[in-house]
């Protein structure tokens, strides 16, 4: 199978994950279990998915980055409307005009260890200690509602064997 068949199976499949939006559809769900029997397929497809993966990852904290700049931004200029208001009473513009509407009363906490505890919420939160019940089932305790099975990860080699033959 040339490189080439290889590269337009990976890159369909990428480029149909790329447009879904969340869910796997039976199409793509058989384009990734032909993809999953052949070696070089699968590496090409894993390896354009991780550098994906990384882009998108990069994206969404460049426009987080973004989003919060302007939020800043939104949040200095209606302070600053605020004060302005407050000094001067409503701005007027051409289109528009600013005045303050009282809302609700907001709470600020000046210094939270003053707080008495009658005003303190508790979170608590239970989550299974994975590192102790794993000790303890080596160890070859029982724990109830958790076992060990085997593990395995993906370890991908060059093919020395054909590039010798070539």
């Amino acid at each position: 199978m040339s490189n080439l068949v290889i590269s337009q199976k990976a890159l369909a499949l990428q480029n149909e994950l790329e447009l879904l939006e969340g869910q796997i559809t039976p199409e793509v769900e058989s384009m990734m279990l032909e993809i999953s029997k052949s070696a070089d397929d699968a590496a090409l497809f894993l390896d354009r998915s991780e550098h994906l993966i990384n882009y998108f990852k990069q994206f969404r904290d460049q426009i987080s980055a973004k989003i919060k700049t302007i939020e800043k931004a939104q949040e200095f200029v209606e302070s600053e409307l605020k004060k302005s208001i407050t000094a001067i009473g409503e701005l007027e513009g051409s289109n528009f005009i600013f005045k303050l509407q009282k809302t609700k009363d907001k709470v600020i906490i000046d210094n939270e260890s003053k707080i008495s505890d009658l005003y303190l919420r508790t979170k608590v939160t239970h989550e299974p200690d994975k590192t102790a019940i794993f000790e303890a089932l080596k160890a070859g305790h029982s724990v109830d509602g958790a076992h060990l099975e085997p593990n395995f990860s993906l370890k991908k080699t060059i093919n020395t064997k054909k590039l010798k033959g070539q």
